[in-house]
């Protein structure tokens, strides 16, 4: 049994998660990610507990939490003053509002400078947004 089979991923589901974890494997930040996940589930089964994961979306959960931190990263390297780089992740916390970027931006073409790039792009347009 895996831990998809645990939480009920459906096979589209481990796709984009290995997608997403992939992208945090190229950014080195694995042990972020893992983090994250500790914080919400430090308790992790080997056997199938009755009832376990079946309210919960936890696909979609994990996939948050693993966007969330590449959004991070991406703004500790796109955003130079710290109170708007505070803005930022309050701005994914509360809206996700880098969640579109990164489900709809295919990241294997690009090296990390073209990503980073990408993203300041997106970034700004959502400065305007704001405005």
């Amino acid at each position: 049994m895996t831990l998809y089979d645990l939480y009920r991923y459906t096979p589209q589901q481990i796709i984009e998660v290995e997608y997403l974890l992939e992208q945090a494997k190229r950014f080195d930040i694995v042990d972020r990610v893992a983090e994250a996940f500790f914080q919400f589930s430090p308790r992790l089964v080997e056997d199938k507990i009755e009832g376990f994961g079946e309210h919960e979306p936890w696909a979609i959960f994990h996939k948050s939490l693993i966007i969330s931190e590449l959004a991070y990263y991406c703004i500790d390297k796109t955003v130079d003053e710290e109170y708007e780089r505070e803005f930022w992740y309050n701005e994914q916390i509360d809206k996700e509002v880098f969640t579109p970027f990164f489900l709809k931006t295919d990241f294997r073409k690009l090296n990390d400078q073209a990503i980073l790039t990408k993203f300041s792009s997106f970034l700004n347009k959502l400065k305007l947004e704001l405005e």
